[in-house]
């Protein structure tokens, strides 16, 4: 017994000396960067001082924060943000896409950002929303027609292009472009996500971890608190999705906003994720495409982007060299291009 505790002792230890290593390494990586000269101002990453912004009540009683900004007469654009994201991840599209004289809208997908629940009446807690693709996928249609949004540029990045998937394979219409929706700017997505052309082995590992990952997303969701603490950690894991030539300030940023969205709606949301698949849908798409990766994004490589521009009729491939998946912070003044030639427009 005593050597058996020794034994459990000393793999304590090593846990925990392991631990001890990795932080105090992640710490001193963290504060290396943030000594290296930052070309991005911290003002930069400020969302304008002249948006507009609605509170929308949705069907089922979840309010959904959007702002917008630019003339009401110009092109819609809409921006749809990504997992544990925010409006506020739209800064330089928000500041320069307005310029080119496009009404540029901003959504904070259900349960990011001011986005939350309602209370029936005074007695009751908010309402929980549902944390599906299919109900954000509702939500975008109905901001569409709550704000009057015709011929509308979706911008949908990583998961927000998982959401324009499934409002397209919902409606028959939209995906024929004879309904709101003009055309489509998919960044830094994919039609499924755990597919071959992924990640190597990840839909190995799926196939056999999903019960896991199910099991263990039930249990996150019904945990209070942030997806991640606001601290070093949150840091490091938003350095892996950028590129090679990251800014400091842009990385804290994007980790700032992935610690403010609670671990029950990202643990929800990932389970969604791994289920994902709607490669159905793309040869009924009918809508002028541009599908934008950087070839450094690890999160969905360029393999899937380029599965999405194969399979989608007429769809436009724009590959960023070196930059990861943070693309409209990364290489913001390429894909305002991108987006407003889409539009066509000129910047």
């Amino acid at each position: 017994m005593a050597r058996r505790l020794s034994i459990a002792g000393l793999a304590g230890a090593g846990v925990v000396s392991g631990l001890a290593t990795w932080t105090a390494v992640n710490r001193a990586v963290v504060h290396r960067l943030a000594r290296r000269p930052d070309p991005v101002d911290a003002a930069d990453l400020l969302l304008p001082e002249d948006l507009v912004e609605h509170t929308l009540a949705m069907s089922d009683g979840w309010v959904i924060r959007v702002v917008e900004r630019g003339p009401k007469d110009g092109p819609p654009v809409l921006l749809l943000h990504g997992i544990t994201l925010g409006a506020a991840v739209w800064p330089y599209q928000l500041t320069e896409l307005p310029e080119a004289g496009l009404r540029v809208v901003a959504v904070d997908m259900r349960g990011h950002g001011h986005s939350g629940g309602v209370a029936t009446d005074d007695d009751k807690e908010p309402a929980q929303a549902t944390m599906t693709l299919d109900r954000m996928a509702a939500d975008v249609e109905e901001i569409m027609e709550m704000l009057d949004l015709d011929g509308v540029t979706i911008v949908g990045h990583s998961m927000g292009g998982m959401v324009t998937l499934r409002l397209l394979a919902g409606s028959p219409k939209l995906a024929s472009g004879t309904g709101r929706v003009g055309a489509l700017v998919l960044a830094g997505t994919t039609a499924n996500a755990t597919s071959r052309r992924g990640l190597p082995g990840l839909t190995d590992l799926v196939a056999v971890a999903r019960p896991l990952v199910s099991s263990a997303s039930g249990l996150a969701a019904r945990l209070p608190g942030p997806t991640l603490p606001a601290n070093d950690l949150a840091y490091m894991l938003a350095r892996v999705t950028f590129g090679d030539r990251s800014s400091h300030r842009q990385v804290a940023f994007t980790g700032h906003l992935t610690s403010e969205v609670p671990v029950r709606i990202s643990a929800e949301l990932i389970l969604e994720i791994v289920r994902f698949n709607s490669e159905d849908v793309l040869s009924s798409i009918d809508l002028p495409t541009t599908v934008v990766v950087g070839d450094h994004d690890v999160m969905t490589p360029l393999s899937q982007s380029e599965y999405l521009a194969r399979h989608i009729a007429g769809a436009r491939l724009v590959v960023l060299p070196g930059c990861g998946h943070m693309l409209m912070l990364e290489r913001p003044e390429e894909l305002n291009r991108t987006i407003a030639a889409r539009c066509g427009r000129d910047i």
